[in-house]
C-alpha cells in the first residue's frame, strides 16, 4: 500500500484574494453598556454548556462528553473573539489559554475515539475473514493509544480544575453584567450590530477566500482550512442570530451543512495519511517482536481494504460536495446574508 499522491497545490499568485482581516483588526470602538450585557449572557451560556460537561471527562467510556466539551471550548472561544473589548483584558488572556489548553488536551482522545467508532462500524461488515485480521490489530493499537491519551487528558483537566477557571470567568462575567445593567443604555445597541456585521462579514470573507479550490481534490490542506473557516463563521452566526429574528437561518443552514461536508473530506483525509504509516509501523514492530515478518500479509489485507476503501469514499464526499457548492453556495446566498448584516438600526 502506498501514500497517497494527493497533495495541496498553490494557486497562481494573481488567483489569491486578499486574505481578511481578523474581527480584532475591524473593531476600534468600545462597546455600550447593552452591548455588554448581551456579550455577558452569550458568555454565561457558553460557561454553563461547558461546565455542564466537565466533570464527565473523568469516565474515559463517556466519549460524547469528550465530543461535547470539545465543542464548548471552541464556542467560548469565538465569544471571546468576538467580544474582547466587553471584559477585561487580562483575564481574557488567561481565560484563553485555560480554555484552549482543556480543548487541546481533549483533542488526541477525540480524535481516537473517531477512529475507533469509524473503525468498529467497518469491521461490521467487513466481507471475508481475510481482511479481519488487519482491522483488529489496528483496533487494538487505537486502543491502546487511547488509554494512554486518557492519561494525559486526566492531567490537563486537573489543572484546568486546579486552577479555577470557569469559577473565574463565571464570577467576572456575572459581575459585568449586573454593572451593565445598572447602566442607561440605548435599545439599539449600535456597537452590538455594528460588531455582528463586522465579524460575520469578517469571517464569511475567510470562507470564500478559499473557494478556489473547491473543485480541486487534491488541494487537501485548503480544504482543512476551509472547514475551520466554516466552523468560525458558523459559531459567529450563531452568537448572532438572536439579533435577526430568524434571517441567518438559511445561510447558518448552508454554512453548517459545508462545514459537515468538509469534516467527512477531513476524515478521509486523515485515514488516507495515517494507514501507510501505521502499516509500516507495524511491520516494524513485528519484526522487532518476532525477528521476521513472515504471515505479515494477513494483517495487510484488511489494511489495504481500508485505504482503498476511504479513498473512494473522499472521491464520492468530494463530488456532493462540489455540487452542494454550486447549487447551494452561489453568489445570491452571501449577498443577500451580506445585506441581512447591514441592515441594522445601529
Amino acid at each position: 500500500m502506498e501514500h497517497s499522491t494527493q497533495t495541496s497545490k498553490p494557486l497562481a499568485d494573481d488567483a489569491l484574494p486578499t486574505a481578511p482581516p481578523s474581527a480584532a483588526e475591524v473593531i476600534s470602538d468600545q462597546p455600550d453598556p447593552g452591548s455588554r450585557a448581551f456579550a455577558a449572557e452569550i458568555m454565561l451560556v457558553r460557561i454553563d454548556d461547558l461546565r455542564r460537561h466537565v466533570p464527565h471527562l473523568h469516565d474515559p467510556q463517556d466519549v460524547e462528553h469528550i465530543h461535547q466539551t470539545r465543542v464548548a471550548c471552541r464556542r467560548l472561544r469565538t465569544a471571546f473573539e468576538l467580544f474582547d473589548s466587553c471584559f477585561p483584558r487580562r483575564k481574557m488572556k488567561s481565560w484563553r489559554k485555560g480554555i484552549r489548553s482543556l480543548g487541546r488536551a481533549l483533542g488526541e482522545a477525540r480524535d481516537l475515539d473517531v477512529q475507533m467508532e469509524f473503525l468498529q462500524r467497518h469491521l461490521g461488515g467487513a466481507p471475508d475473514r481475510d481482511t479481519v485480521a488487519g482491522l483488529e490489530r489496528l483496533l487494538l493499537r487505537l486502543a491502546q493509544d487511547r488509554k494512554a491519551a486518557q492519561k494525559s487528558m486526566r492531567k490537563r483537566l486537573h489543572r484546568f480544575e486546579r486552577d479555577g477557571v470557569l469559577a473565574d470567568l463565571d464570577r467576572t462575567v456575572r459581575q459585568i453584567l449586573a454593572q451593565a445593567r445598572l447602566e442607561p443604555t440605548a435599545r439599539a445597541h449600535p456597537w452590538l450590530w455594528q460588531q455582528a456585521e463586522r465579524c460575520v462579514i469578517s469571517y464569511l470573507a475567510g470562507l470564500l477566500f478559499h473557494e478556489p479550490c473547491v473543485e480541486h481534490a487534491d488541494r487537501i490542506s485548503e480544504h482543512h482550512e476551509m472547514r475551520i473557516a466554516a466552523k468560525r463563521l458558523r459559531y459567529a452566526m450563531e452568537v448572532f442570530a438572536s439579533l435577526y429574528e430568524g434571517r441567518l437561518s438559511e445561510p447558518l443552514e448552508v454554512v453548517r451543512t459545508v462545514q459537515k461536508m468538509l469534516g467527512d473530506l477531513h476524515d478521509c483525509d486523515v485515514w488516507i495519511e495515517f494507514l501507510p504509516r501505521f502499516v509500516k509501523e507495524e511491520k516494524r514492530r513485528t519484526k522487532h517482536y518476532l525477528g521476521h515478518v513472515r504471515g505479515f500479509r494477513r494483517i495487510t489485507r484488511g489494511l489495504e481494504s481500508l485505504y482503498a476503501s476511504r479513498v473512494r469514499d473522499r472521491a464520492a464526499i468530494h463530488r456532493a460536495f462540489v455540487e452542494f457548492w454550486q447549487t447551494r453556495c452561489h453568489a445570491e446566498v452571501w449577498t443577500n446574508l451580506r445585506q441581512t448584516l447591514l441592515d441594522h438600526p445601529a
